[in-house]
């Protein structure tokens, strides 16, 4: 049995917590010790006390060596003077789990590799983000730095080739391995085409931020309508801020206010992908897109932007629709709305999300690379 501690950089139950959360409850499974550190209350919190998984909220600032060019993070040196003033308290809390194994679960998340080589354990790093790509944020020592910074790891993953590829300089090691993240296999029957190709519901699923594109969806739904005028568009997700007070104001000046619907956090798959019928993935600098697997796995085809890791799980027109501008993406659509295409798509990415993409695959692979031959 091994003690693995497991820290967090954010406080929500969004993709990366998701896919730490499976690895979480496998390493349990197979009779390991875990405990988790979370940096502030959340959803995430809540669904680790509701799951009996031990946890502990310790205040950090887990990203102290990145920046981003926005006006907030000016704030950033005062959250590493409280960094370094809060560090001996977290080595201590970490020490007095006395773990075998520290677990890095984010490229956002540079505590955690301090705290291991002080206390002279492994690390592990999972690396989930390009970060400059996705974030627009960058690391404040450059590139070359940070990837020397990873490979002191003793294990790293990276969740798509696309990743690797960027954050690691093309560097290759025994130390790093791209696996994939792994989604709930799902039941759900294909035998019923469940759309009105006159009236489409899209929706666009993801954390409000200007990475996941919600901004140029919008301009793009809106240039759709004039194809198919009974279109809806649905947008999950949420953060307060000024990017998302932007597009509210974008969809109330374009006047489609009755076709664009803000639905905030929703936990519930069913009320998310049972009222879809075309996902749309609109980040270019996707890591991996777990919501494009949930989606396959739902019954609900995708049409992703044609880059990075989304590029690696959508094989065009076979198992999704791949776009790159607004003429390209509209034949996605058009190719789609046929019905025999719709489903034969939803058919087909349902078999490979199922096949590639499982949670048992993806625990398997990542307890066998990081307690098995770490």
């Amino acid at each position: 049995m091994k003690r693995i501690q497991f820290i967090l950089n954010n406080r929500s139950l969004y993709g990366a917590n998701r896919s730490a959360l499976s690895v979480i409850e496998d390493f349990i499974s197979k009779g390991h010790e875990v405990k988790v550190l979370v940096p502030f209350w959340g959803s995430m919190a809540d669904e680790l006390k509701r799951k009996n998984i031990p946890y502990e909220i310790i205040p950090f600032y887990s990203a102290f060596l990145y920046i981003r060019p926005i006006l907030k993070y000016l704030i950033v040196p005062f959250l590493l003077v409280f960094d370094i003033v809060i560090f001996p308290y977290l080595l201590f809390r970490v020490n007095k789990f006395n773990p075998d194994i520290i677990y890095s679960n984010t490229s956002a998340e540079n505590i955690g590799i301090f705290l291991a080589k002080i206390l002279g354990i492994k690390h592990i790093w999972h690396i989930r983000e390009f970060m400059s790509l996705d974030h627009n944020s960058y690391f404040i020592l450059g590139n070359k730095i940070k990837s020397k910074l990873i490979n002191l790891s003793d294990r790293s993953i990276y969740v798509s080739k696309s990743v690797y590829e960027y954050v690691n300089l093309g560097g290759k090691s025994i130390k790093h391995k791209v696996i994939y993240n792994g989604i709930e296999s799902s039941e759900a029957s294909l035998s019923n085409l469940n759309f009105n190709n006159s009236e489409p519901v899209f929706g666009i699923v993801g954390i409000l931020d200007v990475g996941k594109g919600q901004d140029m969806a919008i301009e793009y739904f809106n240039k759709l309508l004039a194809y198919y005028p009974k279109a809806k568009l649905k947008i999950f997700g949420d953060k307060k801020g000024s990017f998302k007070n932007m597009i509210v104001s974008r969809v109330a000046a374009l006047g489609i206010g009755d076709k664009v619907q803000f639905k905030g956090f929703v936990n519930s798959h069913e009320d998310i992908y049972g009222k879809i019928d075309f996902l749309l993935m609109f980040s270019k600098s996707e890591g991996f897109g777990r919501v494009t697997i949930e989606s396959a796995l739902k019954g609900v085809p995708v049409i992703g932007y044609d880059n990075a890791g989304t590029s690696e799980l959508i094989d065009h027109k076979k198992t999704g629709c791949l776009f790159k501008d607004f003429d390209s993406f509209l034949d996605c659509v058009n190719f789609i709305m046929i019905a025999d295409n719709y489903k034969l798509v939803r058919e087909k990415s349902f078999l490979n999300a199922n096949k590639n993409f499982n949670t048992m695959k993806y625990c398997e692979s990542v307890y066998n690379f990081t307690l098995v031959k770490a």
